[in-house]
């Protein structure tokens, strides 16, 4: 009796995770073999050497063209394509710009970023990219100022010396 639960437990157990499988295929980010049938819903074309990756992110892409657009959507379509997802977006108002900084270790997928940007934009606004880094920069200089005040002509008398008073800042 208890090998045939053991069996039976085994068996559900697989059911299980074929069924939380069919699930995950369902979703653009754990899509795995289901990709190709998500391509060809959304008319994707996939390059040779893309990875699953690469293929996903297209795919997202593509999805969040058709709803209207935002500084956060923007980001979002940016980020698909950027592994650690931490692609900035930036409104420039009075320029009808924005700007997109994104870490440039991570510009390996430039041109399918671009693409779709471009395509997911709306025509008056600019694109602007700027990559960015997350390396600090520590100043060890000492840097003084001078400050020097000097008498005005009315206050100047013979044997006086022109300068008034001098201070020092430090920056």
């Amino acid at each position: 009796m208890q090998a045939i639960l053991e069996v039976q437990g085994r068996r559900l157990d697989e059911l299980f995770a074929d069924i939380r499988d069919v699930y995950a295929q369902r979703r653009i980010e754990t899509a795995t073999w289901t990709i190709d049938r998500h391509e060809r819903i959304w008319d994707v074309t996939p390059h040779a050497n893309d990875t699953l990756d690469d293929r996903r992110a297209r795919v997202k892409a593509k999805i969040l063209l058709y709803a209207p657009m935002t500084i956060r959507k923007m980001r979002d379509i940016i980020n698909t394509f950027v592994p650690s997802k931490n692609a900035k977006v930036y409104n420039i108002p009075n320029e009808y710009a924005f700007e997109a900084q994104i870490p440039s270790d991570e510009l390996h997928l430039l041109r399918e970023i671009v693409a779709a940007v471009e395509k997911a934009k709306p025509a008056h606004l600019e694109f602007l990219l700027a990559p960015s880094t997350n390396e600090t920069i520590e100043i060890q200089e000492r840097v003084a100022v001078n400050i020097r005040r000097y008498h005005k002509v009315h206050e100047f008398r013979v044997g006086m010396k022109p300068m008034k008073y001098q201070s020092e800042e430090v920056l």
